[in-house]
């Protein structure tokens, strides 16, 4: 007997308005207000049936209006990525049908940036005002059953949560839950876990949460909670029965208890799920059903041995990022997600720093499958409830999820740290945190001269064990080891780190225009006279705290009481254009661009991170430098030994010292340059750059052949140009069109160029680098996929597989016959 527990996607076929719209007040009661909807309840026009959206846009959710409108702002702060920002609407009319009535209806938002009304059928559902915190809404008795409803969202982006580019719109999934009157609720099941003995294989599990009783009429009041626990196997490892009771709307809590032998341990190399499946009976029915996944796993922080998983230490070889990817902005999909976490694992990384947000959901659920450790961030240091209440459903809603190993309160606070009020606020963070998972560590990220904080925070009652440090302090360079040594208990997260800017290009910009930001000359440090105000493949520019992946790897690498390094930042992203300002769009921190495309810095990470052998030369060798003029080679490389060769003709063998790179000074000849790399003096690994002749074929490369008919899943195809000997044309700037047939969805285009300003919503899109990408999309067509590149009079066509795939019952839009024909009468005020 199944429960009335269904889950739809309600992501297709909204209408969008963008603009504020002014009149509320269409064929409402006291009509004559503008906005009448504070006056009486029920009485927002904007979300009647009735109301005229013809004209409005359709749309597809996730989505972010500000990518998609791409019109830049000079007056909007460089740092934001300089896109305008606005008040927009969202409307959706939809069918609910008569037996639906009795059920409880719930719609969820996994994120809209940022401060959102939700109105239906005009009245107003809730408000919410973060935008990276998703939150649930129960619309039961604002709904029509057996007619047309209508919602009306308003989103404000217009303020700033973050100094990045945050884009605007409902950007993640929305979907309709269906419940019966009494229901679990969905934030507070809880797997908590105790007494895990590595060794022996055994731990005890507590599945907590809470049941909404509900409207109970007159029903029976006792409820049958049946808790059943699934191994990674899917086999019913464990049971319990509970019974409770309540009147109408009560929530009671419930805790069922085991002991589990023969355990199998959640590690990055054994992603063990195990599933806890709740299910409410009445006498009669099952009521409701809810499952949750979780993993037995034990996380230890210490100065002796680091971070240790499963009682073994593990280094974290970790980056920051923040929401955002060619073609789409901050809308990310499932695909998107997945497919940016494929490129850092390809790097080595084995930690992510949600910086400075907490993610989508699907990040997470990915991050436990794949193997991926992370640090979880609230966005807004805070105690006022708006600040809380996001921080507090942030935790409820992901501490179940094994790969999350710490909580992070917040990100550089520079008005608290080191106050009386900053000690007080974190404190009490920490300990409603706590109410709520006490089995991961609470810390926030501290930045400046976070020795003095931390011994002001000890000094006042306030230990943070691990503590977060970001970046150096300029007074000290060794300043860990002094830190270690002042607190010898003390294990250390270097929480943010790095922060050179580079490209994928030799240099950038190639002309001499300044482009600096007046506001940066002071913070800037230019590593080489010869790039004096450019950015470069070797990352010879970055801020005053900043420092190359090698200066800050080789501090950690050895220290048993670190627990490793985050980086600052694993992709490119919009916004903090620093050093420059407009028309710079996208950042230089990315050790991956925008793109997901590797820059140089990728490979020495990979060459530290993995156990790969790696051997990568740079620069590029189609420079627009004049030959015999010198120019540095640097090779990123694990190899012991590594020779250079120009034409075949050596330029010296040099040994690379551990956690090193080496560098060779050449006069510049067209040709070949090659490495030859050793290990114990036998050649391992070989890499060569050509200077590539005139272009003469578009190749497109997608990431895979086929893709899910769920409307979700997206290909992401690369195009470049190569020369007649099949060489990449690395220099090439040339604008690919595109074309489509078959069930596809176009995306967007994006090709990493930190000061392009092509739209990412256009089927063309100029090389950058010599490359730029194109999304496609599946629709819930199976089929086949073609897709055109274009150059010239030249082609390319890839070949995809739209093949049958599982997904949510759709919640379609509809368009409502109803007309708004009240009379109004005294009753209602007269007018």
């Amino acid at each position: 007997m199944q429960s009335k527990r269904s889950l739809f996607n309600f992501n297709s076929s909204w209408k969008f308005h963008y603009g504020d719209i002014e009149e509320h007040n269409i064929n409402t009661v006291h009509a004559h207000f503008k906005r009448p909807e504070y006056v009486k309840a029920g009485n927002h026009g904007l979300a009647y049936t009735t109301y005229d959206d013809s004209s409005w846009n359709i749309v597809d959710l996730p989505h972010d209006f500000v990518i998609e409108r791409n019109e830049y702002d000079t007056t909007t702060p460089s740092c934001t990525g300089s896109f305008a920002k606005s008040i927009v609407w969202y409307r959706k009319t939809f069918l609910i049908p008569e037996e639906d009535r009795g059920s409880r209806i719930f719609i969820q938002f996994d994120g809209v940036y940022r401060n959102c009304e939700v109105w239906l059928n005009g009245n107003l559902a809730g408000r919410h005002v973060g935008g990276y915190m998703g939150f649930e809404l129960e619309i039961t008795e604002l709904l029509k059953y057996g007619s047309s409803n209508s919602f009306a969202v308003k989103v404000d982006a217009t303020d700033y949560e973050g100094w990045w580019y945050e884009g605007g719109g409902i950007y993640r999934d929305v979907r309709v839950l269906k419940t019966n009157q009494t229901r679990i609720i969905d934030n507070e099941v809880h797997a908590e876990q105790s007494n895990i003995l590595v060794d022996k294989l055994t731990a005890t599990i507590s599945i907590s949460g809470a049941i909404d009783f509900g409207l109970m009429l007159d029903e029976p009041k006792s409820r049958e909670i049946i808790v059943n626990i699934y191994n990674p196997d899917k086999d019913l490892v464990a049971t319990k029965t509970l019974t409770l009771s309540g009147e109408s709307y009560d929530k009671k809590d419930f805790r069922a208890e085991f002991d589990l032998k023969d355990i199998k341990l959640w590690s990055l190399e054994q992603r063990n799920l195990y599933k806890a499946e709740i299910i409410v009976k009445n006498s009669r029915e099952n009521l409701d059903n809810y499952s949750t996944t979780f993993g037995i796993r034990t996380i230890k922080y210490s100065a002796e041995r680091g971070f240790e998983l499963n009682n073994k230490t593990v280094k974290l070889y970790g980056v920051c990022g923040h929401d955002d990817f060619a073609g789409v902005g901050v809308a990310l999909t499932r695909p998107i997600i997945q497919y940016k976490i494929d490129r850092l694992m390809e790097m080595g990384v084995n930690a992510y720093r949600c910086a400075h947000n907490p993610p989508d959901p699907k990040f997470l659920e990915i991050c436990d499958r794949v193997g991926v450790l992370v640090i979880d961030e609230t966005r807004l240091s805070g105690v006022n409830s708006a600040d809380l209440d996001d921080y507090v459903l942030m935790i409820k809603r992901d501490r179940n999820h094994p790969s999350i190993i710490a909580w992070s309160m917040g990100n550089e606070e520079m008005a608290l740290q080191a106050t009386e009020v900053g000690v007080q606020i974190f404190q009490k963070m920490e300990a409603i945190g706590k109410k709520y998972d006490s089995s991961r560590p609470y810390l926030h990220a501290i930045n400046a001269d976070y020795d003095r904080i931390v011994k002001f925070d000890r000094d006042h009652g306030f230990i943070q064990n691990p503590v977060g440090l970001n970046y150096f302090v300029h007074h000290d360079k060794d300043i860990y080891n002094t830190m270690h040594n002042q607190y010898p208990d003390l294990c250390m997260i270097n929480t943010e780190t790095t922060g050179i800017c580079s490209t994928r290009e030799y240099s950038i910009p190639y002309n001499d225009v300044d482009l600096q930001a007046p506001t940066t000359e002071n913070i800037t440090v230019w590593e080489s006279e010869k790039f004096h105000k450019k950015i470069t493949c070797y990352g010879s520019t970055r801020p005053i705290w900043g420092m190359d992946p090698e200066t800050s790897w080789k501090v950690h690498v050895d220290r048993p009481y670190s627990a490793g390094v985050f980086l600052w930042t694993g992709f490119d992203y919009r916004g903090e254009v620093f050093p420059y300002d407009y028309p710079a769009t996208i950042t230089f921190f990315g050790i991956i661009d925008l793109c997901g495309i590797p820059k140089d810095w990728f490979y020495y990470l990979q060459a530290n991170w993995t156990n790969n052998d790696v051997l990568h030369i740079l620069p590029h060798w189609n420079m627009s430098v004049n030959e015999g003029e010198t120019v540095d080679v640097w090779a990123f490389t694990n190899c012991e030994e590594v020779e250079l060769y120009i034409n075949g003709e050596s330029q010296g063998r040099k040994v690379c010292e551990p956690h090193g790179h080496l560098e060779w000074s050449v006069k510049y000849k067209k040709g070949v340059l090659e490495a030859v790399g050793y290990k114990n003096g036998l050649e391992v690994k070989r890499d060569t750059r050509v200077t590539a002749k005139d272009p003469v074929k578009l190749v497109l490369k997608p990431n895979k052949n086929s893709l899910l008919a769920d409307y979700e899943d997206a290909v992401i195809i690369t195009a470049h140009l190569e020369d007649e000997d099949g060489n990449m044309v690395i220099t090439s700037n040339e604008e690919i069109s595109f074309e489509f047939e078959g069930p596809y969805r176009f995306l967007g285009t994006g090709n990493g160029d930190h000061l392009g300003s092509e739209p990412d919503k256009e089927p063309k899109r100029s090389l950058f680098a010599g490359k730029c990408i194109v999304i496609v999309g599946s629709t819930y067509d199976q089929g086949n996929i073609k897709v055109k590149g274009n150059w010239g009079n030249k082609s390319c066509i890839v070949e995809l597989k739209s093949k049958k795939a599982e997904y949510l019952p759709i919640i379609t839009s509809s368009q409502s016959t109803e007309e708004f024909n009240r009379k109004k009468a005294a009753a209602d005020g007269g007018f």
